[in-house]
C-alpha cells in the first residue's frame, strides 16, 4: 500500500471499504501471527478519508510495536494504565513495573554479546516498553490524586499544589501496590536526612527500593556521568538533593513534550553510603500546571491554568471506566460543573502530522455525537485559533 501514489492508495482503500461493508472480506492485523486480530475500516466524509481501526477494547492485544497498539492511533483502546494497573475489590491498584525499575538487581558480568540494549527494556535507561513506565506511574498517581480531591472536596476548598501533594502522600500512594503486600506509601521518602532512605530499605528488607516524589527545582551537572537534582517538598518547602545518572535524566527528558516547568519528578531511589546523597535507579518527569494537574503540552497547561483560575470542577480522565460512551478514547478533560458533563479537547499538533489530524476528526465526530448525554468543547490551538469561551457553570 505504501508503494502506491496517493490517488491509487485512496482508490484501493475505497475498494476495501466497500468490500468490507458488503461482507465480501474480513480484515485482520497480523502483528501477532499466532492470533490475528480483527480490524474494521471507516470513512470520514468531511475529509474524504478512509482509515483502519481496531474494535473497542482490542488495542491492547496488538504487539507493542504495532501502530494500532498506540493509544494515539485510530483505535478504541484500553490504555497502558489498564493493562498494568489492576484494581481489586477494595479499591487498591496492583501495578506491574519492570523489576529493575523498583529494586536493585545484581547483574551478571557482561559478555561480548550482552552489551547491546535489550529490545524489551530499553537497555540501561531503566525504562520498559511493555510494563508501566515510571513516568506513567507518576502521571497515574498525580492524576488520581487530583481527580479524587476535585470530586470529593473541590467545591468546599479548591485544590492547590499543596492539596494535591497532601492527597498523594497521605492517601493516594496507600492504594498503589508494587508487590502483593507492599504499597508505595510504605516506601515513601519525603525528604530529610539521606539516612532515612537506608532505614526504609532495611524496614522492607529491600523487597523494593524507597519511592520519592517531589517538585523539581533544578538540576546541575556533577561530572560526565551524573547530575544533582534539587527538589522541594511542597508541604513544608524543605529542599532535598538526589543524584541521577546522565542516561536516566536524558531519557526522562526525552519523554516529555513541555519545555518549561513546573514539573513533578520522582522514581525509586537507593542509599549510596553514610553521608552520601540518595540516587535514582528509575526516573520520571511530569509536567503540571500551577495547581498540580498533569499536562502534555503548553496549550493544555494554558487551558488548565484558566480552568483552575475560575475554580472549575474538572477531572483529567485516566480511562473510560465511568464513561463507556467515549468508546475507549481518552479526552483531555471532563468538566463536571456543567448541566451535562462536558468533554474537553485541545488539538495542538501541526497539520503536517496527518495521522494526528485524522484522529482529531474522528474524535470530533465521536464526541459531538454524544449529545445530549455530553456536551463537547474543543480548541484548535494548532492553527492559532482563539480559545472558545468556557462552558457555563450549571448543575
Amino acid at each position: 500500500m505504501q508503494q502506491l501514489d496517493e490517488r491509487s492508495r485512496k482508490e484501493k482503500m475505497q475498494e476495501i471499504y466497500e468490500q468490507y461493508h458488503h461482507r465480501q472480506l474480513e480484515l485482520y492485523c497480523l502483528c501477532q501471527s499466532a492470533a490475528p486480530i480483527n480490524m474494521s475500516i471507516s470513512y470520514i466524509s468531511d475529509s474524504d478519508t478512509y482509515y483502519l481501526k481496531s474494535f473497542p477494547k482490542q488495542a491492547s492485544k496488538h504487539h507493542t510495536d504495532c501502530h494500532f497498539h498506540n493509544e494515539n492511533s485510530l483505535s478504541s483502546s484500553e490504555t497502558i494504565y489498564k493493562k498494568n494497573c489492576e484494581e481489586d475489590e477494595e479499591g487498591n491498584y496492583h501495578i506491574t513495573l519492570d523489576t529493575h525499575d523498583y529494586k536493585i538487581i545484581k547483574r551478571a558480568k557482561k559478555t561480548k554479546d550482552s552489551s547491546a540494549p535489550s529490545p524489551v527494556t530499553g537497555g540501561d535507561t531503566g525504562q520498559s516498553t511493555n510494563k508501566l513506565s515510571i513516568q506513567n506511574l507518576i502521571k497515574l498517581i498525580v492524576t488520581k490524586a487530583w481527580n479524587d480531591y476535585i470530586f470529593f472536596n473541590g467545591q468546599k476548598e479548591y485544590p492547590s499544589l499543596n492539596h494535591v501533594f497532601r492527597q498523594i502522600y497521605s492517601k493516594t500512594t496507600r492504594h498503589y501496590f508494587v508487590t502483593k503486600e507492599l504499597h508505595l506509601q510504605s516506601l515513601l521518602y519525603k525528604g530529610g536526612k539521606p539516612g532515612q532512605v537506608y532505614m526504609i530499605e532495611q524496614k522492607v528488607n529491600r523487597i523494593a527500593q524507597p519511592f520519592a516524589l517531589f517538585m523539581l527545582d533544578n538540576y546541575e551537572k556533577v561530572d560526565e556521568c551524573s547530575y544533582l537534582i534539587n527538589v522541594i517538598n511542597p508541604l513544608n518547602l524543605a529542599n532535598a538533593k538526589l543524584v541521577v545518572s546522565k542516561k536516566l535524566l536524558e531519557f526522562a527528558q526525552s519523554c516529555i513534550n513541555v519545555s518549561s516547568g513546573p514539573y513533578i519528578v520522582g522514581g525509586f531511589i537507593k542509599s549510596t553510603g553514610f553521608g552520601k546523597l540518595p540516587e535514582f535507579i528509575s526516573l520520571g518527569i511530569l509536567p503540571i500546571n500551577n495547581c498540580g494537574v498533569p499536562v502534555e503540552s503548553s496549550y493544555e497547561r494554558e487551558l488548565y491554568d484558566l480552568l483552575c483560575k475560575e475554580k472549575r470542577i474538572v477531572q483529567r480522565p485516566i480511562d473510560t471506566q465511568y464513561h463507556p460512551k467515549l468508546n475507549g478514547l481518552i479526552p483531555d478533560g471532563i468538566l463536571l460543573d456543567t448541566e451535562k458533563p462536558t468533554i474537553l479537547e485541545v488539538f495542538g499538533i501541526s497539520e503536517r502530522n496527518t495521522e494526528y489530524h485524522i484522529h482529531r476528526r474522528y474524535k470530533i465526530e465521536l464526541f459531538s455525537g454524544l449529545f445530549p448525554d455530553y456536551h463537547f468543547w474543543y480548541w484548535d490551538a494548532y492553527n492559532q485559533s482563539e480559545k472558545p469561551p468556557l462552558p457555563t457553570v450549571g448543575f
